[in-house]
């Protein structure tokens, strides 16, 4: 294996005084690329495609020491430095009932790495946790469902999923459900709520 299969899991972004553009400088290493193999679980080619990938997409080139470098606009890094290292959502579950009900309505999430745990909620209540993304997470580790149960009636959605929310709750970062008698609604900013499905 050559060391052009080994891609860049970090980037280091200059900031010069003057008004150049800043320079993104992905530095290809070992270490990195089996960081990527053994603690987010992709196999070797696979990581290696995700590296490739990410290098294709951004037009990045291999300059005479060995790194994939680019020159780009202050909001291009942002985007950059945001997909390596990742975006912090926000989910968020309320109870919507408003016949006054004294049941509470009883949630619990979890990802497939473990539970986040529950609440029973009254009217009005919330449940939120924050869910962090980036280019190199897949999408059965950014999968958050939940169960939700009033009474004898249940049911399971996935509050947070990639790809789908990546990009409908790109916005303001936030996903947000109004579990309803109807039915839950989605928001991306507890404004304007849309019905995404029955119980």
């Amino acid at each position: 294996m050559t060391n052009e299969s080994y891609r860049l899991v970090r980037a280091t972004v200059v900031s010069p005084r003057s008004s150049l553009p800043h320079s993104l400088s992905l530095v290809p290493t070992r270490a990195l690329q089996r960081l990527l193999a053994t603690h987010l679980a992709f196999p070797l080619q696979k990581a290696i495609g995700a590296l490739e990938d990410f290098r294709r997409r951004y037009f990045l080139w291999t300059n005479r020491n060995n790194c994939l470098t680019a020159t780009f606009d202050k909001k291009t890094i942002k985007t950059l430095k945001e997909q390596l290292f990742g975006i912090e959502y926000e989910v968020r579950v309320i109870n919507g009932f408003t016949n006054n009900s004294s049941l509470p309505l009883v949630i619990w999430c979890a990802s497939k790495d473990g539970d986040i745990g529950g609440r029973a909620l009254q009217e009005h209540d919330d449940f939120s946790w924050p869910v962090k993304t980036n280019f190199w997470i897949t999408t059965t580790t950014s999968q958050f469902s939940c169960t939700v149960k009033l009474d004898r009636t249940r049911k399971s959605f996935d509050a947070f999923k990639v790809p789908r929310d990546i990009y409908r709750c790109s916005a303001l970062r936030k996903c947000s459900w109004l579990v309803m008698e109807d039915g839950f609604y989605f928001s991306d900013d507890e404004v304007n709520w849309k019905k995404d499905f029955s119980w």
